[in-house]
């Protein structure tokens, strides 16, 4: 039975290492690469000289700020799931039933925080595009 465990555990950790990585590194990615993108954008508009920059720039620090909580919710995810399985490592071997409780907290928080991730990357971006669809750009 003990060996059962053992190998149940690792095979836990490696698919829950896994999960969590692949996750947090999506949440990461996006909100990142979004607020990369946004500053590239306005790098652009205030290159042109053309005034459609400053309509944008109300909406940047909000929206910046949104993609940098999801960016620290990514984050925060990946660490509390390594925690997470060290948890549950530990209940596979026996170690006390309070892991298991501590886990599935845990987990659920893991879950929650790369939810809120997305939030974050969906409310970020609604913001902005709602703002740049408000300007009428000039031909040049």
């Amino acid at each position: 039975m003990k060996t059962y465990n053992q190998e149940r555990a690792k095979e836990d950790a490696k698919i829950s290492n896994d999960f969590a990585r692949v996750a947090a590194q999506t949440a990461i990615l996006s909100n990142g690469g979004a607020a990369t993108a946004i500053l590239a954008f306005l790098a652009t508009i205030f290159d042109s000289g053309d005034g459609t920059a400053n309509a944008i720039v109300s909406a940047v620090p909000t929206t910046l700020g949104l993609y940098a909580l999801g960016v620290f919710f990514g984050v925060a995810s990946l660490l509390i799931a390594l925690w997470s399985i060290e948890r549950y490592m530990l209940a596979w071997r026996g170690e006390g039933e309070k892991y298991w409780k501590h886990g599935d907290i845990s987990w659920r928080a893991v879950l929650i925080l790369i939810g809120l991730s997305s939030i974050m990357f969906l409310g970020a971006s609604i913001l902005f595009a709602g703002q740049v669809s408000s300007i009428s750009f000039a031909p040049k």
